[in-house]
């Protein structure tokens, strides 16, 4: 073993005071000495300069990302048919009609259970928490309503004390397919 310090000369011969050895064991030494001198000397030039990083792998993932991400923004806006599919086919006259009579006939059931238990009608739908789109509102006095759809240009208009069953019609047997 040799205690050196990087940059110092590599140890040609044994050292005095050390008895001779055989000519293989000091070549081995030899050996290993120089390859930990060299290893020492590879740690110091690593250690001393400074990793560059290189732009290739920033520029690729800008060249990948940006068309990308512009690519997914236009699908987002224009939703084309090869990757969202066909819009919905808009619904047959019968079955619209059936539709919207089934949400005002749902919305009557709604309405009466809360006059039932309130003791009035509320003053909008808003208070059942139901979405209404499409449909108009009025309360009459406390305890009467009236509902206003459109379907198709026409309206469809329920009214407190109209006969639920009757307004429903055959809106059910059309709603699951039977004719």
């Amino acid at each position: 073993m040799s205690n050196e310090s990087p940059g110092s000369p590599i140890p040609t011969s044994p050292q005095r005071g050390t008895p001779q050895q055989s000519g293989s064991l000091a070549r081995a030494e030899v050996l290993r000495d120089v390859v930990q001198h060299a290893a020492r000397e590879q740690q110091a030039l690593l250690a001393a300069r400074p990793v560059r990083r290189s732009r290739a792998v920033r520029t690729a993932a800008v060249w990948l990302c940006v068309p990308a991400l512009a690519f997914s923004a236009w699908s987002l806006i224009a939703q084309p048919a090869f990757l969202w599919g066909p819009p919905p086919a808009p619904l047959a006259a019968p079955r619209a009609d059936a539709n919207a009579r089934m949400v005002l006939y749902l919305l009557a059931q709604r309405l009466e259970q809360y006059r039932a238990e309130e003791g009035a009608v509320p003053a909008s739908l808003a208070v059942l928490g139901q979405d209404t789109e499409g449909v108009v509102y009025a309360a009459i006095g406390d305890t009467g309503w009236v509902l206003r759809g459109r379907e198709r240009g026409r309206e469809i208009v329920l009214r407190t004390g109209d006969d639920l069953d009757a307004f429903l019609g055959p809106s059910l047997r059309v709603l699951r397919g039977e004719r």
